[in-house]
């Protein structure tokens, strides 16, 4: 767990690779125009989830979340 609380960046990836990643994972978006918006909405929040986690002022929620993102789409540390 305390791995998790430290913030870790995949180095070679970014918010539209992991957004990506997820999309395909959860077997969401099967029309064209709505994996373009989702893939977009996604990649947002992973942005603002990113740079919440690497604020060393914000909660370890936000560095674990974006860790567990990583784990789960084998982006990880």
């Amino acid at each position: 767990m305390e791995e998790l609380k430290k913030y870790h960046e995949a180095a070679y990836y970014d918010c539209d690779d992991i957004a990506a990643k997820l999309i395909e994972l959860s077997d969401l978006g099967s029309d064209v125009e709505d994996t373009k918006a989702l893939h977009e909405a996604v990649s947002d929040a992973l942005y603002q989830l990113k740079a919440t986690a690497q604020n060393p002022y914000n909660c370890d929620y936000y560095r674990v979340l974006y860790n567990v993102l990583l784990k789960i789409t084998g982006l990880d540390f």
